[in-house]
């Protein structure tokens, strides 16, 4: 074996403390957790883009190298979930390793190490694209099929169905999601002033997630106490207010990608240039929030419960429907397109 194989086969470690760690970068600080999907605050976004054409080039290679590299994965494939957007594939197993590469959702790689859980709870899996590149990718946005049991490093946990598909359609052919709940709309969708429904639901209400998705903001209201966890009338800076969650209270904001919305949601961003796009969900008010920033989730995943936290009359379910192309919403949520939520929740 050359040297230069000899260098790349070192880089394939199923050992972490193998691979050559960066200095420690900052994470979203808001919860200690933050997806490998964003970046983090002070991380320049340097690293190459790995095309379809250079990752189908990488997998078909015939050099020596990428030889190697498919007898070493066993057959074992891994494929970035398609609601992920992009991922980043990075130099060791954890956020603090430094960027490699950055790829598109269902983009597919080999297999070639593995890793224990990190301080987060999250497993990470070495991937590679023939002798084209290599890096470590976290295991819960990636999608493992093939071979993969005969790997030691790979538990039946590991190995994660596809994503589901568009719900099916009713009789009537409405494949549109079910509203958050069953309760009254006490206000509806209006393009002035309300860009969202309002549901009157008692406070604990759970809420379950519709189809499969990502986490990609998460407010807190800091400002709220058990003796005082809204406000009512609110002024202007309420609305500008991070501590208050900007009136929103406790707040998320998920992400489905295009394939797995409704056809009326599809039809909708077609018709506004944004094939191929993403919808956010706002779910606000909440009493509790029982998913983290960056999470993935599946359909009927709990996601929290109703409350009446931030700028809120009483105890309701507001929320949003936006339609957009950004992976992140922070500082950009009103850059999005709002759209009626009865294109996207069925009433």
């Amino acid at each position: 074996m050359t040297e230069e194989r000899q260098r790349r086969f070192r880089l394939f470690t199923t050992n972490p403390q193998d691979s050559a760690s960066l200095p420690p970068g900052e994470t979203d600080g808001a919860d200690g957790d933050v997806s490998d999907t964003l970046l983090t605050p002070d991380e320049p976004d340097t690293a190459p883009v790995l095309t379809r054409e250079a990752i189908l080039g990488g997998l078909a290679s015939q050099s020596a190298a990428a030889i190697d590299i498919r007898n070493l994965s066993k057959g074992c494939s891994a494929t970035v979930k398609s609601e992920v957007g992009t991922a980043n594939m990075r130099s060791g197993p954890g956020l603090h390793f430094g960027k490699v590469a950055t790829v598109s959702g269902g983009a597919t790689f080999l297999v070639i190490g593995g890793a224990n859980k990190d301080a987060d709870g999250f497993r990470w899996f070495q991937v590679a694209v023939g002798d084209v590149a290599q890096g470590w990718v976290r295991g819960d946005i990636l999608i493992l099929s093939g071979k993969c049991a005969e790997l030691p490093y790979v538990t039946a946990d590991d190995i994660t169905p596809p994503p589901p598909p568009p719900p099916p359609a009713d009789e009537s052919g409405d494949d549109r999601f079910p509203k958050p709940s069953t309760h009254r709309v006490t206000q509806g969708y209006r393009e002035s002033n309300h860009k969202g429904f309002d549901l009157a639901t008692p406070v604990g209400t759970p809420l379950y997630a519709p189809q499969a998705g990502v986490v990609i903001r998460r407010l807190v209201c800091k400002a709220c106490t058990d003796s005082k966890y809204n406000l009512y009338p609110c002024d202007n800076s309420v609305y500008s207010d991070p501590s208050w969650g900007y009136g929103y209270g406790n707040a998320i904001t998920v992400r489905y990608d295009y394939a797995v919305c409704p056809s009326a949601t599809r039809q909708e961003m077609d018709a506004r240039g944004l094939s191929k796009g993403f919808v956010y969900v706002l779910l606000a008010h909440l009493s509790e929030v029982n998913v983290s920033l960056g999470q993935l989730f599946a359909a009927g995943d709990l996601l929290g419960k109703t409350g009446h936290t931030g700028c809120s009359s009483g105890p309701h379910l507001h929320f949003e429907v936006k339609i957009g192309k950004d992976e992140s919403v922070d500082g950009r949520w009103l850059n999005q397109t709002p759209i009626p939520p009865d294109k996207f929740f069925k009433y």
